[in-house]
């Protein structure tokens, strides 16, 4: 009926498209298909193994039984055919729940041991992730908080909550979900600011009865962070149809509607107390549950119970227990006993249970009116906040142990200059940082790091304190992308070409053009120089060689008879054709010829970006040479 399971009922699954069979060995039925028949379990289930055929696409089981009323259930599988020299890709489209596509919305793919994807939605609310790097279970998350746009509507921040998949990804094929990811708005109406110092009701625009309380001091960030006067938070809560839920309910479950509160991750110690209409006309006094969707588990969770009011018109969490953590939910009726129930053995002949689970960290009774066994944990919060509190054998311990949360960015560049942060629980202990080239300070909250090694890169934190049980160790895995700010410049009058850096160049045609109007040719004898100093810090100012960083160049000029005028020849008089290029280097505002220093150099050309910009030549310096050093420029 929906609730009750019926046990030792043939079941009978059979491959209505596609070349599918069962693992346990298949009968034919009378049109030739694949078909087994098994008997439920004593919760009402039958589940069969089903391979997949060798064509790709949709392959199609049937179940029915004997006496079915309705219509049998209908399973699809899409079929997959690798191909060893595609790469392996995941996509997806986000739409409304109007099927409108949600731009602007942050996406992510997490995989094993892999550095987080991101990637937004396009104007069709499509995203992909390309030539990924591994395959196996990944998660994917959808940030529709973030979104932009709407059908090509401007939309403001948080019109829509976040979602997350657990997929498999099949290497060689280009994979994605069923169906398009479909997003509830959210209504801006039932916002509300949080920032912990007093309780907060959340109610839903049109639906009357329905509120949540949340408590003062109970709301943690996603990141363990708490809201504050100075850093509050908004905390909101929507309904959705249930036909718009993106999960399947579990069996037996159809609330009148669901609800979605947000934001995602948030959680909450006290529970959040909730008050429900009861739509589904439970009689006074009667038992309900409040269904909540567990991303760890994959599956909709009993999270807390409730009882309808004396005048039938609300179901109320019972005391102590509610909404722990946010995101999608809903109510239904008691599912029944699952304990080991015999007949005949109570009084009168009813029903005796026992609800006993073996697990010694639970209270177990039996509801006094209704066959349904609550297992409720014990209660081991000792009070203090800083104490981590469970239940081993039956028996409450409580420890203090440091706990660590870390923000940073996901990809960085060569040579880049990155901050990270942490935040340590309890506050008050000490820091230690590493993972690639420190910038500064190890031992605080904020660590500035550059990678000298491009790929995956881990920075670590350790966060301890003297009372506690065991430091906290976290680390965040960094995408670092090789590249080099120098390029190699190949001019049409240059006889070779010379390594500087991309802002260079310009500088450096201009140069070329010169030797052009002049008839001339230029031969480079020193670029880009790589330096064996460790920073610019340690570069005395009267040694900063703008040749460090690319900037210069030094020369040999070829006059139109073809006399080559090095060093010597340069310190003049200078012959025909070499006299007009150097007159034109030096009437060039952004250029310097060497000779007109006060120490001459007159085989030397740069831009004086060492007097101009003394911090640009610095920055350019640890940069180049940290990108040379790596192997990464010509």
């Amino acid at each position: 009926d929906g609730c009750n399971g019926s046990a030792g009922v043939p079941v009978t699954f059979t491959v209505t498209g596609g070349a599918g069979s069962f693992e346990s060995g298949d009968a034919v039925d009378d049109q030739g298909r694949a078909s087994l028949t098994v008997e439920t379990t004593e919760t009402g289930h039958a589940e069969v193994a089903f391979r997949l055929g060798h064509e790709a696409g949709t392959q199609l089981v049937e179940a029915s039984f004997d006496g079915n009323p309705g219509l049998p259930a209908r399973f699809a599988s899409f079929a997959v055919v690798r191909d060893e020299s595609e790469p392996t890709s995941f996509s997806a489209l986000v739409l409304d729940s109007s099927f409108q596509p949600i731009e602007g919305a942050s996406c992510a793919l997490l995989l094993a041991k892999q550095p987080l994807q991101v990637t937004r939605t396009d104007a069709d609310g499509a995203f992909s992730f390309d030539d990924l790097p591994a395959t196996g279970p990944a998660r994917v998350f959808v940030y529709g908080m973030e979104a932009t746009h709407v059908g090509g509507r401007e939309i403001p921040p948080g019109s829509f909550p976040a979602l997350s998949y657990d997929v498999v990804l099949v290497p060689n094929v280009r994979n994605s979900l069923t169906g398009p990811v479909l997003l509830p708005g959210l209504d801006p109406v039932n916002a509300r600011s949080y920032d912990g110092t007093e309780d907060v009701e959340l109610t839903v625009e049109g639906v009357g009865g329905l509120r949540m309380v949340v408590k003062v001091g109970s709301v943690r960030r996603p990141d363990g962070s708490q809201p504050s006067p100075e850093e509050p938070m908004t905390l909101s809560l929507n309904q959705v149809h249930r036909d718009d839920v993106p999960m399947p309910m579990p069996d037996g479950a159809a609330p009148a509607f669901a609800w979605t509160l947000q934001p995602a991750g948030a959680t909450f110690d006290p529970p959040v107390e909730v008050t429900y209409p009861n739509l589904s006309a439970l009689p006074p006094g009667a038992a309900a549950f409040f269904l909540s969707f567990d991303h760890d588990t994959g599956r909709f969770e009993i999270v807390a119970s409730g009882q309808v009011t004396s005048d039938g018109a609300s179901i109320l969490s019972d005391p102590g227990v509610g909404i722990r953590k946010a995101g999608w939910g809903g109510n239904c009726p008691p599912y029944p006993n699952t304990a080991s129930v015999s007949r005949g053995a109570g009084p009168g002949g009813g029903f005796q249970t026992n609800c006993d689970d073996g697990d010694p960290c639970t209270e177990d009774r039996r509801h006094p009116e209704l066959l349904v066994c609550l297992n409720t944990p014990i209660d081991c919060d000792d009070g203090d906040p800083e104490t981590s509190d469970e239940c081993v054998d039956g028996v409450c311990v409580h420890t203090r142990s440091c706990d660590i949360a870390m923000v940073g960015p996901v990809g960085a560049v060569l040579c880049e200059e990155v901050t990270f942060s942490a935040t340590g629980r309890p506050s008050g202990g000490t820091y230690s940082w590493s993972g690639g080239t420190p910038v500064g300070s190890t031992n605080s909250r904020f660590y500035t790091v550059r990678f000298d090694e491009p790929g995956s890169q881990s920075v670590r934190c350790v966060y301890d304190r003297e009372d506690c049980d065991r430091p906290a160790l976290g680390e965040l895995f960094v995408n670092v992308a090789a590249q080099c700010d120098l390029t190699t410049f190949e001019g049409e009058h240059f006889e070779n070409a010379a390594v500087v850096h991309s802002d260079f160049v310009e500088a450096m045609s201009r140069i070329d053009a010169a030797a052009g109007d002049n008839n001339v040719r230029v031969r480079v004898t020193a670029s880009f120089e790589d330096s064996t100093l460790t920073s610019a810090a340690a570069v005395p100012a009267a040694d900063r060689s703008n040749h460090f960083v690319g900037h210069a160049i030094d020369i040999e000029v070829i006059d139109p008879n073809g006399g080559v005028c090095d060093t010597s020849c340069l310190t003049g008089p200078l012959p025909q054709g070499v006299d007009g290029f150097i007159q034109a280097i030096r009437d060039d505002p952004a250029l310097r010829w060497g000779g007109d220093f006060k120490t001459p150099d007159v085989a030397h050309i740069d831009d004086g970006l060492d007097q101009t910009d003394s911090e640009g030549w610095e920055e350019k310096f640890d940069r180049v040479q940290c990108q040379a050093d790596g192997g990464q420029c010509p």
